[in-house]
């Protein structure tokens, strides 16, 4: 089982750099986040399916939709009150292009519907 990033992962990044007042963002970086809850449902399915005469089977799942990183950030922060302020930057390299690219999402396997904003909702107290 592949997935794409968990809701937690954005969250980890906007928090720190919350903490110095500054949220960063990765320019033209799309995230398509999903909640662990619903990887573990798709676990289950997978295993509950019907045997394959396949030895190695690869599923993939992704979240529900895509969304901009400054969407997330700004998401996050009416969830959590954060004054961070947001602070759009170019990450160079690889990493960098993968994401500008797209790379990292997989619009054609969505999985679930619990979207970031209702995932920081039912979180919200331990944001």
């Amino acid at each position: 089982m592949r997935t794409t990033q968990f809701h937690s992962l954005p969250v980890q990044l906007f928090s720190a750099g919350a903490r110095v007042g500054l949220i960063p963002v990765v320019k033209g970086a799309r995230f398509q986040t999903i909640a662990p809850a619903e990887v573990a449902s798709a676990l289950l399915e997978a295993v509950l399916e019907e045997p394959s005469a396949e030895l190695h089977r690869l599923r993939t799942v992704g979240g529900p939709e895509a969304i901009g990183m400054g969407e997330l950030a700004e998401t996050w922060k009416r969830h959590t009150g954060s004054r961070g302020h947001l602070v759009h930057l170019p990450l160079p390299g690889a990493m960098g292009k993968f994401l500008r690219e797209g790379r990292n999402l997989i619009p054609e396997q969505r999985y679930g519907s619990e979207t970031f904003g209702s995932w920081l909702a039912k979180h919200a107290d331990s944001l």
